[in-house]
């Protein structure tokens, strides 16, 4: 016979009894899945077997409403009942098998990486890995039974990709963890070096490398350079603030990267700087001109062709003879729009003549204060004009000229002039948004994003902070991140059940910080394996669930369901999402109207299309079921296994409908008090 002579199957069976007691389990549901998936219920004598499947790793579970699960690990050989026949005995109500959290890969080298794990009971530990989902290499098992768990795995390639999975198991079972994957490091390569926010005396030198490493730039006015900049952080976004420069100048530069694997360099590169002589002048008929003279009163015009003047006319209007600012009668404005951030020198053109002015008040205002002037508009000689200078400026600010002089003279108004001395900086850089993962299950990593920006002088770098209150800084203090916007930080150690918040701020090219921005708040979520472990737990619980399949959705809730349908849950979320799609879901436990299970306030994550989930069949009356456990409640007097938050068919008559639905009735004739028989 072909399936003695040739077999392509293989088979698991064996019992499922009572702890303590060891009474057979009868009517028990056992479970596999792997490559393929199946369910079914032991007999009287609490057998089971499950015939013709394909070979290969499988997970069986055995569960009954009143009682823990039990889960075993058992790899299926062609041809072979696996073991004997009894080999895959299971017993309610054991211990569960070892659960498995806190994954992470650490001290990764050019060739190594330390795996680590934790399990919630001593069990044994191996790791598979490979360059692919199938492996290909295991590490020896260490038979030690440990609840923290390291392994390093050595021989690896540089700058490679590696996934893995890991087992532990004892003797209340095996527990495999999902697929995992770290990137080896090895020396850096660097690409898309280049000079950006150039001005007359500065510039910045970006490029970006495969691997963190960190920071120099050579520069000079030839290919032998003579000056350097260093910064030794370890990133892959670079950045190097270059200041001192001479405008007009082609500078030569070469941008190196090393790390403990090697180094990098560029070949000679170039840029030039700016242009020194930027020199903005605003008439009196320009739109920076502005009358901000109380009550609306306006200057005098003139325009005689005798008089020095900037454009077609000047403006004046007598002196207040006071210096009480409620006795002004003049005002107005020159506001300049300055193309470069830096130092000015501020002149003003004016007429002088024996019928001006002898202190006509200009003020100076700039980027962090004020300076007044006062200048002599008289002289026994008429009709002369020309430009003098009032003080010096940042970047932003104005001049204005008043009345209010104790002479009675004309005060002249005709134009200002800002001249730039050297480009700087006098504004810190804005930041525009951080944002969080809002869930994760890691306890040694946390992802963030973030924005900032600054016109004048570019962002030189950003830094990080991680805290427990929003700006704290007591988990990781500021870290230099260079000019990358989005990081994720290892090395960390998180508790399940915390909040933890990332504070970003950014720095200019000339040292000036930015207010710091804090994202809202990530939360450790505890992962759990099915969603049936999640519903062990209380409610206010954080859990973050394995991929699952939707099996109903409505409007701001939809289900999911493990593709055995033993579980199910509900989940309350606006997010779009399609029936049999499949979602990763964190969120917070929580009991709906009572009695069903919930996630609230949740993360979800939305993947390819995954298993259909088809309807289990039942009567009325088994939907009216037992608590699953003390966390998860069932109907009052119900009955039967625990399928609350499971998608199922029901037939029968309509026997009343109703504003939110209907009843229907199989002839069970269930009964909610109303009158009504039906569900």
């Amino acid at each position: 016979m072909p399936w003695k002579t040739n077999p392509t199957k293989g088979h698991i069976s064996g019992t499922v009894t009572y702890a303590g007691s060891g009474q057979w389990a009868d009517g028990a549901i056992v479970t596999i899945t792997g490559p393929e998936n199946r369910s079914m219920y032991c007999d009287g004598t609490g057998f089971y077997a499950f015939i013709d499947i394909t070979p290969g790793l499988y997970t069986v579970t055995a569960s009954k409403s009143g009682y823990p699960s039990a889960q075993r690990q058992v790899q299926v050989a062609i041809g072979q009942v696996t073991g004997n026949m009894y080999v895959t005995d299971l017993v309610l109500g054991a211990s569960n098998p070892p659960v498995i959290n806190n994954v992470s890969a650490s001290n990764i080298t050019n060739n190594s990486a330390t795996i680590s794990w934790n399990t919630d009971q001593p069990a044994d530990s191996r790791v598979e890995y490979g360059t692919t989902t199938s492996y290909g290499q295991t590490t020896p098992l260490d038979s030690n039974l440990v609840t923290n768990h390291s392994m390093i795995i050595s021989g690896l390639s540089p700058k490679t990709t590696y996934h893995y999975l890991f087992h532990s198991s004892n003797s209340n079972g095996s527990s495999t963890s999902g697929d995992y994957t770290f990137t080896t490091s090895g020396p850096p390569v660097i690409s898309n070096p280049q000079a950006v926010n150039v001005t007359p005396t500065s510039a910045t030198i970006v490029w970006t490398t495969d691997v963190p490493a960190n920071s120099l730039v050579n520069y000079g006015t030839t290919s032998s350079y003579g000056s350097q900049v260093t910064d030794p952080s370890l990133v892959t976004s670079h950045s190097i603030f270059l200041s001192g420069l001479n405008p007009s100048t082609t500078y030569h530069y070469q941008c190196i990267s090393a790390n403990a694997y090697g180094s990098a360099q560029t070949t000679d590169l170039t840029f030039t700087t700016a242009d020194n002589t930027i020199e903005i002048v605003i008439d009196n008929t320009d739109p920076g001109w502005s009358n901000t003279s109380p009550n609306g009163n306006t200057w005098n015009v003139g325009s005689s062709s005798a008089v020095p003047k900037i454009g077609t006319n000047y403006l004046y209007a007598p002196g207040d003879g006071s210096l009480t600012e409620s006795s002004s009668t003049r005002k107005c404005r020159w506001t300049p729009d300055l193309p470069t951030s830096g130092y000015y020198d501020v002149y003003v053109y004016y007429q002088i003549g024996s019928n001006r002015n002898e202190a006509a008040p200009y003020k100076v205002y700039y980027y962090g204060g004020s300076v007044t002037s006062i200048q002599n508009q008289y002289s026994t000689t008429p009709n002369q004009g020309g430009w003098f200078k009032i003080g010096s400026a940042g970047t932003s600010g104005y001049v204005e000229l008043s009345t209010l002089s104790l002479d009675t003279k004309y005060v002249s108004a005709d134009a200002a002039k800002w001249v730039l001395v050297s480009a700087a900086d006098f504004t810190p850089p804005t930041m525009s948004f951080v944002t969080d993962e809002q869930y994760t299950t890691s306890t040694n990593s946390l992802q963030a994003w973030w924005s900032g920006s600054d016109p004048e002088s570019g962002i030189q770098r950003y830094e990080y902070a991680i805290g427990t209150t929003p700006g704290a800084t007591n988990v990781k203090g500021w870290t230099n991140a260079g000019t990358a916007t989005s990081i994720t930080i290892s090395g960390l150690s998180l508790s399940v059940g915390t909040k933890y918040y990332i504070s970003v701020r950014a720095v200019n090219g000339y040292g000036l910080t930015s207010s710091v921005l804090t994202s809202s708040g990530v939360i450790i979520a505890r992962p759990v394996e099915t969603i049936a472990q999640a519903k062990g737990y209380a409610d206010g619980e954080v859990i973050g669930l394995p991929p699952r399949s939707v099996s109903a959705a409505f409007s701001g809730v939809f289900y999911i369901e493990e593709p055995n349908r033993t579980s199910g849950i509900r989940i309350e979320s606006t997010v779009p999402v399609s029936i049999s799609q499949q979602v990763q879901v964190y969120g917070i436990l929580g009991t709906y109207n009572g009695c069903e299970r919930r996630l609230t306030n949740c993360k979800v994550v939305t993947c390819s299309m995954g298993q259909v989930i088809r309807p289990l069949g039942m009567i009325t009356r088994s939907v009216n079921t037992n608590a699953f456990n003390s966390y998860t409640p069932g109907f009052t007097g119900g009955i039967g296994l625990h399928n609350t938050g499971l998608l199922v068919r029901l037939a029968g008559r309509v026997t009343a409908v109703v504003s939110d639905g209907f009843y229907l009735d199989d002839g069970c004739k269930i009964s909610d008090g109303s009158g009504t028989f039906g569900i």
